[in-house]
């Protein structure tokens, strides 16, 4: 699922000194959060499904309602609220969501599924310290939570606390060697950090596992272009914007590899098109934008 993310700025090489400004223009996709999406069938209870919370919204909507009716013959249904809130979240209805994670937790106060994807809720919010507390709370309920650990490192590092954040992606990959969701957390943790060798290897892993996220392919363009690996970097992005493209950071980030290049149009048509989908991003693209427009119509004349 989707969050807020943090960007982070990116060391500018040496080389080339008359374009280390670009550099910290790069944008680094957002951490992601693992949602619990085992779903809790109860025997005998026609409307508890397993579900897909990916589906279109008119079958969400759907799936709500059945799940309304299942509640409404049954209040204690444990099942039939963690789903519903499931489906709730998928909506972005955050705090009908939380009510249901929160009614599974009084019923069931061992449900670390619950008080997981709480958190993720919470989180979403911008209520760090609450999604904490809900993740130390299932940590505590199950030692061998992946999901948790790397959701955890997640707000740790949202805080600052980079040691820490590190420390529960390196569990939650030990705990879960598959988690690619993990993988793509440590990769942006080492950015921050400035490893781009780890991060580089995070990062291929984090593809590996998850071919189709689009956001991982991003950042390893990131780290192809900040290690001055140009043509690697724009097969990331255009990866990426293929897989994705609505992705404004991408844009950005393809379009400072293109104006590095010397190739000024398609970089002002990558600038027009990240303002297009993030138009907040113009005060930091102003310059980037400008250059690309002189350059352009210097080499017209």
């Amino acid at each position: 699922m989707n969050i807020q993310s943090f960007t982070l700025n990116q060391k500018p090489l040496k080389a080339q000194s008359q374009l280390k400004w670009l550099l910290p223009l790069l944008m680094v996709s957002c951490v992601v959060l693992v949602q619990a999406q085992t779903t809790q069938v109860t025997p005998g209870t026609v409307y508890v499904l397993n579900e897909n919370t990916r589906d279109v919204p008119s079958t969400l909507d759907r799936r709500i309602r059945d799940y309304d009716i299942a509640i409404a013959f049954n209040p204690r249904s444990i099942a039939a609220h963690y789903n519903r809130g499931l489906l709730l979240q998928n909506q972005g209805k955050l705090d009908s969501a939380r009510t249901d994670y929160a009614t599974v937790i009084a019923l069931d106060p061992r449900h670390a599924a619950a008080y997981n994807n709480r958190a993720t809720v919470y989180y979403a919010m911008g209520q760090l310290e609450h999604a904490l507390a809900d993740w130390d709370r299932a940590i505590q309920i199950d030692r061998r939570y992946a999901a948790a650990y790397t959701n955890r490192g997640v707000a740790l590092a949202g805080k600052g606390r980079l040691d820490l954040a590190l420390k529960d992606q390196n569990l939650a990959i030990e705990l879960e060697p598959n988690l690619g969701n993990a993988y793509f957390n440590r990769g942006v943790l080492q950015l921050i950090k400035g490893d781009l060798s780890a991060a580089a290897v995070d990062l291929d892993y984090a593809i590996n596992l998850l071919p189709d996220f689009a956001q991982a392919y991003d950042n390893r363009g990131a780290v192809h272009f900040a290690l001055g690996q140009f043509e690697q970097a724009l097969a990331n992005y255009n990866r990426s914007i293929q897989l994705d493209p609505n992705l404004a950071d991408v844009y950005q980030n393809r379009g400072i590899l293109y104006l590095f290049l010397g190739r000024d149009l398609e970089a002002a048509n990558d600038f027009e098109k990240c303002l297009e989908l993030d138009p907040s991003s113009k005060p930091a693209l102003n310059r980037a934008v400008t250059m690309a427009k002189e350059r352009l119509a210097n080499r017209m004349r």
